[in-house]
């Protein structure tokens, strides 16, 4: 699924990286990746990104954050 990373143009003229590009990017050609669903919205800009190293910090997440 490595595909050439790319961002897609919003509102106000900003540039956001969408969940493929992130996919894409060198870090995770580091571990094995598996999309199971979701494949229709590959397109979809990411909003927000929680950098952590807490192995269970799925228990700290609310709302529309994956988990």
């Amino acid at each position: 699924m490595r595909r050439i990373a790319h961002c897609v143009q919003e509102e106000a003229n900003t540039m956001a990286l969408t969940v493929e590009s992130a996919l894409s990017l060198e870090v995770f050609s580091r571990v094995p990746l598996t999309l199971f669903a979701g494949e229709e919205n590959l397109h979809r800009s990411v909003r927000w990104v929680h950098p952590v190293e807490i192995p269970d910090i799925a228990n700290f997440l609310k709302g529309e954050r994956c988990s």
